[in-house]
């Protein structure tokens, strides 16, 4: 294992997750390379297909873009994730880029399958 990568490889790979906006929540399934400090991957959710992109940092802090590619309604095509890596969990806060009062709550997480 790279002494830089804060996730180990056996991380890379299909990832869940949940998200709330107001009173609606989602879930997503996600697909993830972790290479060092670099997070690449792509996910589906009722909102559509999305690129997700970012870096871990060396405290366990992560700032993520979420860009939807095929979006299935007229949605936010951007947003902005800062979350927080605790060894199991990925937690934090998703804002739009446009209009930075429109954020919710979200968490991502290794799936077993």
């Amino acid at each position: 294992m790279h002494s830089d990568n804060l996730f180990p490889e056996p991380l890379s790979g299909t990832w869940r997750g949940w998200w709330r906006q107001g009173l609606r929540e989602g879930h997503e399934a996600l697909r993830l390379t972790v290479t060092g400090r670099r997070i690449q991957g792509s996910g589906q959710d009722q909102d559509g297909a999305f690129a997700l992109e970012g870096v871990l940092q060396p405290d366990g802090s992560a700032v993520l873009t979420k860009r939807y590619t095929l979006p299935a309604l007229q949605t936010i095509e951007r947003r902005a994730c800062l979350g927080q890596w605790n060894g199991r969990v990925l937690r934090g806060t998703w804002a739009d880029e446009r209009a930075p009062q429109s954020l919710g709550p979200f968490l991502m997480w290794p799936s077993q399958e």
